[in-house]
């Protein structure tokens, strides 16, 4: 399967790269709510801020806000990873399964999420998608959230 590259110069609105299944999509402006709703491969990246929803769902991709979001990103996310520059709204990672959210800014954490500290492969990992992506970010500022349980809806 061939997977291609979609370059929006400007301001994109709601949805974002839905249901990705590979490919690329940069977004060289800000994005609504819903940016890589039910991703399962595939990168999506936004050159500056964007709305609420971010990242639900994700199933496998690499979704890459350089900037601030909205609230509620990476609900029920299952896979893939999740990066923000800048600042997260309220409840990031709410209810995360899988998969890892990294931040550089001020967030709040919803329910089933833990802050850890990255390891060594994060940050290089973290590297190697800035360099390939023109991202103005240092990876050794970011935090990292996990799920804290993996059946957290049986407590």
């Amino acid at each position: 399967m061939t997977s291609g590259e979609i370059v929006v110069h400007g301001n994109a609105d709601d949805g974002v790269g839905f249901g990705t299944y590979n490919g690329t999509i940069v977004v060289h402006g800000n994005a609504d709510d819903g940016v890589g709703f039910g991703t399962y491969n595939g990168t999506i990246v936004v050159h500056g801020d964007a709305g609420d929803g971010i990242g639900q769902l994700n199933k496998g991709g690499v979704i890459i806000i350089e900037g601030d979001i909205g609230d509620l990103a990476g609900l029920y996310m299952l896979s893939g990873d999740l990066i923000i520059t800048g600042d997260a709204g309220k409840d990031l990672g709410d209810w995360i399964i899988g998969g890892n959210i990294y931040v550089a800014g001020d967030f709040e954490t919803g329910t089933n999420a833990k802050v850890v500290e990255p390891e060594k492969e994060d940050v290089d990992k973290l590297s190697a998608l800035f360099n390939q992506y023109s991202v103005d970010a240092s990876p050794e500022e970011f935090k990292k959230i996990q799920r804290k349980e993996i059946r957290p809806f049986y407590g």
